[in-house]
């Protein structure tokens, strides 16, 4: 009877840290910088380095092998109880009791991993701030002007790459582990010139169940609970190696996806490596022309117009593989990272990859002396 109490006390204490999850999130929304000194720069680096150098002595997304594992202890546990909720109908109150005290306690206990593993970097202080970006609100010619150079620097760019017989895109470098290192050099060189984007940590992974996150229309995710940015490496080639940064910015601390879209910018068009520099490019361009459609069609279709042949085979490729790949679970998938989104104060949900352009239009003013 003791130890049965005993437990009981265990789950209530566990149930007790989704509150106190909730608590530090209030705090770190209220103080940006003081998150961003004693938690984003301190105590995250640490964590994450050790989390990830730790994931990284398997070959394989360990994640997967936690959330496979995890899945079927979930539906034995479920089944063996239902089993003796059947078998013993006295004991259904106490049973359900228990289940649910115990299905409470383990989703208090992953909020508050989460909370601590990422979940704070959500109310750091912006990388625009970081990195003396300001931004403001741009006209409708500011806009065209920065997909105007866009198009021409996608276009060359698409002259450097290999492509297939169909004539689409084809990474010159098929081995995912070795694109994964490459990814990883080139963030850590663009680490050089941004020192809070610096550290050595492990590489992105390759997921086993790509072909299930293509349902879901996931290029990849950072696993926070094992320091793992994943990829989905049956997407279209020319999406991987933005892809790679885009999840390694977040293994970075920079949670918010228009940053980490414009961190894996960044680390695109800083590099040596061709495929890196256009598959950078060819993402700020869609953001950035899918902006101008919604404030000016007209000029859109001026620009779009400017696409070479090589780049519409691309976007072509691109959206018939996603077309193959759509259905409810996609919607739902959509719905969840909305509403993901927005309980993590992106008020615009999965309206908030749009504003990658905002950092892209603070880019071009400030390559160009634009006040």
């Amino acid at each position: 009877m003791k130890l049965l109490e005993k437990a009981k006390l265990r789950r209530l204490w566990l149930v007790a840290l989704f509150p106190l999850g909730l608590g530090v999130t209030w705090l770190a929304r209220r103080n940006p910088a003081l998150t961003e000194q004693f938690y984003s720069r301190t105590v995250y680096p640490v964590l994450m380095t050790l989390l990830s150098n730790l994931s990284s002595l398997f070959p394989y997304a360990l994640i997967e092998v936690i959330l496979v594992a995890g899945g079927c202890w979930l539906a034995r546990y479920l089944i063996q109880n239902i089993h003796r909720a059947i078998g013993q109908p006295q004991e259904r109150k106490p049973i359900f009791l228990r289940v649910t005290s115990t299905l409470l306690a383990g989703a208090s206990v992953i909020y508050f991993l989460f909370v601590l593993t990422c979940g704070i970097n959500y109310h750091r202080l912006s990388f625009g701030e970081l990195s003396g970006l300001p931004i403001r609100p741009s006209s409708t010619q500011e806009l065209y002007a920065l997909c105007q150079e866009l198009v021409e620097r996608t276009n060359v760019a698409r002259e450097q790459v290999t492509v297939d017989e169909r004539g689409v895109f084809t990474l010159s470098e098929q081995n995912m582990y070795q694109l994964a290192r490459d990814a990883r050099v080139q963030f850590e060189a663009l680490g050089e010139g941004y020192p809070y984007l610096g550290g050595h940590y492990s590489q992105p992974k390759p997921l086993f169940c790509s072909e299930l996150l293509s349902y879901f229309k996931y290029l990849g995710i950072f696993a926070c609970f094992t320091g793992e940015p994943v990829i989905n490496v049956f997407a279209p080639d020319y999406n991987l190696p933005v892809t790679m940064c885009h999840e390694q910015a977040h293994l970075r601390g920079f949670m918010r996806e228009d940053e980490a879209n414009f961190i894996a910018y960044l680390a695109c068009v800083g590099s040596d490596d061709p495929d890196f520099v256009y598959s950078g490019l060819a993402q700020a361009l869609i953001y950035s022309t899918n902006a101008l459609y919604s404030a000016d069609s007209d000029l859109y279709y001026q620009l779009r117009a400017q696409f070479s042949p090589g780049l519409e085979a691309d976007l072509a490729d691109d959206s018939a593989y996603w077309d193959a790949h759509d259905g409810k679970v996609a919607q739902v998938a959509d719905a969840w990272n909305d509403t993901y989104l927005k309980a993590n104060h992106q008020s615009d949900g999965v309206k908030s990859y749009g504003r990658m352009v905002d950092l892209l239009l603070a880019d071009y003013r400030d390559r160009h002396g634009i006040e």
